[in-house]
């Protein structure tokens, strides 16, 4: 009895033992399932590459995006060049130990020190900036599995990656393409004003063009702070105080600021009309010099987007220019407002070949602007040196998911011009200019009483509304000529008892200055 029950009691704790692992070799099979079927859900969602001076604000944030927790144990984050592989970050814990897990809808942020919301510490300069690959790998660098990737500043020559495993191209599309830059934001934890990312958390198709763009820099949450939106609405600029900024957008270098453009001063170049009797403006321009980029801290989400404002449109000819060592040039101003993702710089565009951007050593593109989606652009270029017409056109344009947008040199233009119109003996003034596209890509754009019908074939992923400018003037030793420049001045669209009568003075003043700049 006692040997039976010796052996029954043997039994059960060897059923036990088999029972037990067995159960463990089941759980260890079904999270291997979890994992294997759940580790693409995590994606590089938001990256700062450069912020002013020292870069100190670097960062990589990872979203996991299932409804499945994903050990991202021993996990590298790296990136590569044409030439090298740059530096390495290991998450923390072995491959599959448990040691780090991302929850679902959970944010990993690799940072320099001090960063807001950093997870895990990087050394500076841990991101270059130029032409660069960013990879998630599940396991070692470049002998694991490639989770997902971006590359940065295509612009500057869409390399011939070095060392890189053939799923590396899948991953990236055309690249995220132009350069970036944000402001150090004062005060800790260290931020700055704008990163590149996602337009909607987590959502991936594999081109980084479409589903990148400039958001407000939020490492650690969501790239979207102010929503999602069908339409974007812009605040009326009347009741709030001379020089406070707009309170749904963010500014690269400065964000938009409120102005009465019948009185010039820090923010206001010089003296234009109002867009109606008594009414405010806003202006996105970095008084500093360059150019600058504001986009919406609100999204839009699907094909869906739209936006109606009234914009200034300075026609007058801009004059011959010349630099501090009375070198003569041809001056410049592009101006745009559009669905898709801005640019911080706004670099040049050349749609019309009359700006004449210098042809760029093969790969890179003659034109660094880093716009995308569908944008109407105002590209102004005065008198040539030695005599000339000017060329002031305003431009519709699908920027598609990003590309040189310089007319000449020795790449081809890859924005393509849906509608262009002639301003250059148009008065200037207050127009409306809108874009609406409905979910299914049909396109309504409208500049004053014309209209515009077109179609879009590539899904938004996400957009927002941005407006862009920049400027190549200067008279000698003045980097900064205000007198003659006009930025990008925008405003909501008056009521209409005001928009008829405010209209109407708009465009009177506006002929009475052509024609009197036509007499002289």
């Amino acid at each position: 009895m006692l040997l039976l029950r010796g052996d029954l009691l043997a039994r059960s704790v060897m059923d036990k033992r088999v029972m037990t692992t067995t159960l463990r070799l089941l759980s260890l099979t079904i999270l291997a399932t979890c994992v294997a079927t759940s580790n693409a859900t995590v994606v590089i969602n938001e990256y700062m590459a450069d912020d002013s001076g020292t870069d100190d604000r670097e960062f990589v944030e990872l979203y996991n995006r299932g409804n499945v927790a994903v050990d991202i144990s021993g996990w590298v984050v790296a990136g590569r060049d044409s030439t090298t592989n740059n530096p390495t970050a290991t998450i923390p814990g072995a491959l599959n130990s448990g040691t780090t897990v991302l929850a679902p809808g959970g944010y990993y942020v690799l940072a320099n020190t001090g960063t807001l919301n950093a997870n895990q510490v990087v050394a500076a300069n841990f991101l270059e900036n130029d032409n660069e690959t960013i990879e998630l790998w599940q396991g070692a660098y470049n002998t694991g599995t490639l989770i997902d990737a971006v590359s940065i500043e295509t612009n500057k020559g869409n390399a011939t990656w070095f060392g890189a495993p053939g799923s590396l191209a899948g991953q990236l599309g055309p690249g995220v393409f132009g350069n970036h830059q944000g402001v150090d934001l004062t005060g800790t934890p260290l931020n700055a004003t704008v990163s590149i990312g996602r337009f909607v958390n987590g959502r991936d198709t594999n081109n980084n063009g479409r589903d990148f763009g400039l958001r407000p820099s939020t490492p650690g949450t969501t790239n979207a702070p102010g929503g999602v939106m069908t339409e974007y609405v812009l605040p009326d600029a009347t009741p709030q105080s001379n020089g406070s900024n707009i309170s749904n957008m963010t500014g690269s270098f400065v964000t938009p600021r409120v102005i009465d453009p019948t009185v010039a001063d820090t923010n206001n170049p010089n003296v234009i009309s109002a867009p109606a009797p008594g009414a405010k403006a806003y202006v996105s321009w970095d008084p500093s010099g360059g150019g600058n980029g504001a986009t919406t801290n609100a999204v839009f989400d699907t094909t869906q987007a739209a936006f109606s404002l009234y914009a200034y449109l300075d026609t007058n000819d801009l004059p011959i220019q010349s630099n501090a060592t009375n070198v003569q040039f041809r001056g410049s101003e592009i101006t745009m407002y559009g669905l898709g993702s801005g640019d911080a710089f706004t670099n040049l565009t050349d749609l019309t070949g009359d700006i004449g951007l210098a042809p760029a050593t093969l790969p890179l593109t003659e034109s660094a602007n880093g716009f995308t989606g569908l944008v109407w652009i105002y590209e102004k270029v005065g008198v040539p040196v030695g005599g000339g017409a000017v060329s002031e056109k305003l431009h519709l344009v699908d920027a598609n998911d990003g590309g040189d947008s310089d007319l000449g040199g020795n790449t081809p233009l890859d924005w393509t011009i849906i509608q262009s119109f002639d301003l250059s003996t148009t008065p200037s003034g207050w127009y409306q200019l809108s874009i609406s596209v409905d979910p299914v890509g049909n396109v309504v754009a409208k500049y004053g009483a014309n209209v515009v019908n077109t179609t879009t074939s590539l899904s938004f992923n996400g957009a927002a509304f941005n407006v862009g400018y920049r400027e190549n003037l200067q008279i000698g030793s003045d980097g900064t000529p205000d007198a003659i420049m006009r930025p990008a001045t925008f405003s909501a669209i008056p009521e209409p008892a005001a928009y008829l009568f405010g209209g109407v003075a708009s465009v009177i003043a506006g002929m009475i200055a052509y024609r009197r700049r036509q007499r002289a």
